[in-house]
């Protein structure tokens, strides 16, 4: 199962904010397994109106390292473990002419 929550923050008229909240987890018959959380953040400022803008986001805020799905049965029990990128910052910069 996936949820996800976001939220966005228009500061002051050219500042943008904007926050995501994810949820992942693995229900099966008989076991459920802990839900993991990514959070990622981002930020938008215009210099210029329709013309130069610049960002940064942070992918993975947390920095979980793995995602793990256990599943139990009478006959099994498997583990999917599953690596997941590093936190990641990206700056980015738009000009439109």
């Amino acid at each position: 199962m996936n949820d996800r929550l976001v939220f966005n923050f228009f500061l002051v008229k050219n500042y943008f904010i904007q926050f995501t909240g994810s949820s992942y987890y693995w229900a099966s018959q008989g076991s459920e397994t802990k839900p993991c959380y990514f959070v990622d953040a981002g930020f938008l400022r215009n210099i210029i109106k329709n013309k130069l803008s610049v960002s940064a986001t942070v992918k993975n805020v947390l920095n979980n390292k793995t995602v793990n799905f256990i599943n139990v049965s009478d006959f099994q029990y498997s583990v999917n473990a599953y690596d997941v990128l590093p936190r990641i910052i990206l700056f980015g910069l738009k000009y439109h002419f």
